[in-house]
């Protein structure tokens, strides 16, 4: 909200909608205190006003700022074919849950711009390495309380930076070491998604095999039945 203020906008300015904290703690809070859930609740609002400031000190039109032809998502489809090297017009292009634009690429070069941005990271240039100190400084503001991203960042002491994606989609930054990794579930399940992460970062040698309690209950989920009682297990077969 003080983002947008400071470029004299308002909520109605986000093209984002309303949804429920991620969390679950967060979602029952939410419903709890009765609060009117709006567009800044959306975990993509901040990045909607960011793209309303860069419109803002370009000098673009600020309106339809979410539309493919707009200056703003030219501008975010070159930075992103650069860090990832591909070519632009070879990108797949979408329209994201959050209304903004959205890319495809193979996981070869997903992964490849996070090597980079590790790398970019370890040189100590300007933008990547005050990206990381913010998030190394506030990790919830990053993914949120409780959720993965947060807690494996919190778990390697701000070593590996992971992005969660829509359908399956996960990538990785390991900055110490420079190397990027990107993960794909075919279905676009979830649930395999942050066992897949950590077992690949174990084979890697990032994580050790005994993990921290916090990631080693995301490695291995109980199944529960209706009645409370644990059936199963869900976890990595490599």
């Amino acid at each position: 909200e003080s983002m947008l203020q400071d470029l004299g906008r308002e909520e109605g300015d986000l093209v984002c909608g309303p949804h429920e904290p991620l969390a679950p703690r967060g979602a029952r809070i939410a419903r709890e205190s009765g609060i009117r859930l709006s567009r800044l609740h959306n975990n993509c609002s901040g990045k909607h006003a960011a793209m309303l400031a860069l419109a803002h000190t370009q000098g673009w039109p600020m309106d339809g700022y979410e539309r493919m032809g707009h200056p703003v998502q030219r501008a975010a489809a070159g930075s992103v074919a650069r860090w990832a090297e591909v070519g632009p017009d070879s990108m797949l292009r979408a329209t994201d849950g959050c209304g903004v634009v959205v890319f495809g690429m193979p996981l070869r070069n997903m992964a490849g711009a996070y090597a980079r941005l590790a790398h970019a990271i370890r040189r100590r240039e300007e933008v990547p390495t005050r990206i990381i100190e913010a998030i190394r400084s506030r990790p919830h503001l990053f993914a949120g309380t409780d959720r993965f991203d947060t807690i494996l960042l919190e778990e390697t002491d701000g070593r590996v930076l992971a992005k969660i994606g829509a359908e399956g989609v996960h990538s990785v930054a390991v900055i110490d070491a420079g190397l990027g990794v990107a993960i794909k579930v075919v279905d676009g399940g979830t649930r395999a998604q942050l066992p897949a992460v950590l077992r690949a970062l174990q084979l890697l040698g990032v994580l050790p095999e005994s993990l921290p309690t916090r990631l080693a209950d995301i490695l291995v989920r109980p199944v529960r039945n209706s009645r409370g009682e644990i059936v199963g297990a869900v976890g990595p077969a490599a």
